[in-house]
């Protein structure tokens, strides 16, 4: 089948099609920032109705005094959009609740953010999400009786993320922490794990084989320029680590590069068999 137009069909004058519309007449604002776009909704008149609209309308609210870092007024915010939320909600419940535990945080309420940690959890779906354990990890760090459940929550961080080297240095400085607090065994996920020099060191060397691995063939400036900082961390860690000895040393990042990739395993089976290994090397 052949479709034959004649040229005055594609004629804009004849009339048949839609005059364009002028849109200088229009009074309109776009949002241009996030900023913008929270104020956008500031001053809403907010009904008792419950819709999504009512609670878009307070969580923008709060979300805009967050960005102008008046937390205790978020967090006020944050409490009350959570007494609208339904439990079958629970994404929304789990975003709320990590905006009152980051709001708790900043002002230093600790117990307040380790009791919204627990309803947290409570409204999480997916166990296997990174930033809900890590900001658990960073809870419970405050507080000097839950250290080693801060250390089970940034190796399960760590599971889900394993090449992320923020996660592994900051398990290198909490293990340390327990080092120098003369605690030499830690217990996690009903696994106990020794905490030693010579194993700190290994996961340290895992940090920066990961960063240095990251910048290979890379050529982004603000990348590699955060990198060399990191390494640069790493490099003035490594000086805290001077007694183990040079032959130690080489054996430790021989096998850190053997085993350097994670598969299915857990950090807490890597650093248990990683451990096994240098003890049975000492042997």
């Amino acid at each position: 089948m052949e479709f034959n137009f004649e040229d005055s069909f594609f004629d804009e004058d004849d009339g048949r099609r839609k005059k364009s519309i002028d849109v200088g007449s229009i009074d309109y604002t776009p949002k241009q920032c996030i900023q913008l776009l929270f104020q956008w909704y500031v001053g809403t008149a907010i009904t008792d109705e419950s819709t999504i609209e009512h609670y878009s309308n307070i969580k923008y609210e709060a979300d805009l005094l967050y960005c102008n870092h008046d937390y205790a007024k978020a967090l006020v915010k944050y409490k009350e959009r959570y007494s609208y939320l339904t439990v079958r909600n629970h994404a929304l419940l789990r975003e709320n609740c990590e905006s009152i535990i980051r709001c708790c945080l900043l002002l230093n309420q600790n117990d307040e953010a380790m009791k919204w940690t627990i309803k947290m959890f409570d409204a999480q779906n997916n166990p296997a999400d990174s930033t809900t354990n890590y900001l658990a990890y960073q809870v419970y760090l405050r507080s000097p009786t839950h250290k080693s459940k801060a250390f089970e929550y940034l190796t399960l961080t760590i599971s889900v993320n394993p090449w992320y080297p923020k996660y592994w240095y900051s398990l290198v400085l909490l293990m340390k922490e327990f080092f120098n607090d003369n605690i030499k065994v830690i217990e996690i996920l009903n696994e106990n794990l020794p905490i030693t020099i010579n194993l700190m060191y290994a996961v340290l060397f895992r940090v920066k084989c990961i960063v240095t691995d990251a910048l290979k063939g890379k050529d982004d400036s603000n990348m590699i320029k955060r990198s060399n900082s990191i390494l640069k961390q790493i490099e003035d860690e490594l000086v805290w680590f001077d007694e183990v000895n040079v032959g130690e040393k080489n054996e430790i990042e021989r096998i850190v590069r053997r085993k350097v990739v994670l598969t299915e395993e857990m950090p807490r089976d890597w650093l248990i068999q990683l451990y096994n290994f240098l003890l049975s090397k000492e042997e």
